[in-house]
């Protein structure tokens, strides 16, 4: 694994959630005097750390949870912003929201109009 893979992390003491995400960023910061490189993996240089060793913190992956079935015409998905701790794995699921009843309204011209609020609930970004 390289430095800047796209993997999710998360620094953690046991159960519970110290920092989200934890990034190489967030390493480099905690500990301005080291050099990293390619041979470790974030998890295996976080563990290398003082700050580790000292509180039995650790940093690990975040899993993204499969999307569940939903009906795309009365509801849409989305990302939740925090982790969850799921049967011992960190894990970011998801919300099925409910769209709210498209109302239209017609002008004088005859054109029919949507608010733009409704417009951003109707094709929202995942």
């Amino acid at each position: 694994m390289e430095i800047g893979d796209s993997m999710t992390f998360i620094k953690t003491y046991n159960t519970t959630l110290i920092k989200y995400p934890y990034t190489f960023s967030d390493l480099r910061e905690e500990n301005p005097y080291t050099r990293y490189d390619g041979r470790y993996t974030l998890p295996e240089w976080y563990a290398q750390t003082e700050d580790a060793q000292n509180t039995g913190a650790t940093v690990v992956e975040v899993v993204i949870a499969d999307q569940p079935e939903y009906d795309s015409t009365t509801h849409y998905l989305t990302q939740k912003t925090t982790p969850e701790l799921i049967d011992g794995v960190w894990t970011i699921g998801w919300d099925i929201v409910e769209r709210p009843p498209v109302t239209e309204s017609t002008t004088a011209a005859g054109a029919v109009t949507i608010t733009s609020a409704e417009q951003a609930v109707m094709e929202p970004s995942v």
